[in-house]
């Protein structure tokens, strides 16, 4: 278990070092008080879960195509 744990921050602290240079996640984390790291794990989770369970398919295909584009 504590070599989970070890693990765990290991990428935390991965994923926090590289949303530090994203200044759209520093200004969430300082407006929020949400670590950047739970912040962009629970949108991914969110659209994951939205890809999964095809809810708001359209929009996501939409946002995507913008993303790109």
């Amino acid at each position: 278990m504590e070599q989970l744990r070890q693990m765990h921050k290991r990428y935390y602290e991965v994923a926090d070092r590289q949303l530090s240079t994203v200044g759209a996640a520093r200004a969430f984390e300082e407006k929020t008080g949400v670590p950047k790291v739970y912040g962009v794990a629970s949108v991914a989770a969110l659209v994951g879960s939205m890809v999964f369970f095809n809810v708001a398919a359209p929009l996501l295909v939409n946002l995507t195509g913008f993303g790109y584009a």
